[in-house]
């Protein structure tokens, strides 16, 4: 059985990724297309996979750094995490598109990928002195950008505050709730964070 890694909608065709390969389903004609090493894709054991809402293009991640952006029919292979001299994990968690810019949240921290140029922009890492932490997911919320780490929940002025500057990059307090958060989101002019099993909905500046 191959376990579904996430499914998209791009107004005709129900996309869903598998660990192997890319599934388009039209449930109009009933057409169904198979996309995997063998159509065109990049690699194996497919970690994530996000639509940008506003473009449709579709970022495939997998889980040893390298990436597929998809337009259309083409396909766009940057495969320079896979390539980097980082020892260690390489997956990537998460993706929040920021107009030409994925944000990929990381096990190297925030990475920052232009789909015009198909090249990696930057690679933030913000942790304590300018250290990695694994980031597993980021959310806007009004003028801030939101990341949840290993460290807790840290937050940044955006877009105005240099991303790449550690020290702007500053800690949101949860009460009872220290150490790592493994999921944030903006839902209704608040935050839900994951905490271990638990959600926790955050007013913030309260």
């Amino acid at each position: 059985m191959r376990q579904v890694v996430n499914v998209e909608f791009d107004g005709k065709k129900v996309i869903a990724a598998s660990q192997y390969g890319l599934y388009f389903y039209d449930p109009t004609t009933r057409e169904f297309l198979l996309k995997t090493t063998s159509e065109g894709l990049s690699d194996v054991r497919i970690s994530l996979m996000s639509k940008d809402p506003q473009s449709g293009k579709i970022v495939v991640a997998y889980q040893n750094g390298n990436l597929d952006v998809l337009e259309n029919e083409k396909l766009v292979n940057i495969p320079d995490i896979l390539r980097s001299n980082f020892q260690g994990n390489k997956i990537i968690h998460n993706a929040l598109w920021m107009g030409n810019d994925i944000f990929l949240s990381s096990s190297l921290g925030i990475i920052i990928v232009n789909t015009i140029k198909s090249e990696i922009k930057e690679n933030i890492r913000i942790g304590d002195n300018g250290s990695n932490v694994e980031v597993f997911q980021l959310a806007l919320l009004g003028n801030q950008l939101f990341a949840a780490t290993a460290s807790g929940l840290k937050k940044i002025i955006f877009p105005n505050a240099l991303l790449s500057d550690y020290r702007q990059w500053t800690q949101e307090n949860i009460p009872f709730a220290s150490g790592e958060i493994t999921a944030v989101l903006s839902w209704n002019e608040k935050l839900v964070v994951r905490k271990g099993d638990s959600l926790l909905v955050i007013v913030t500046g309260k």
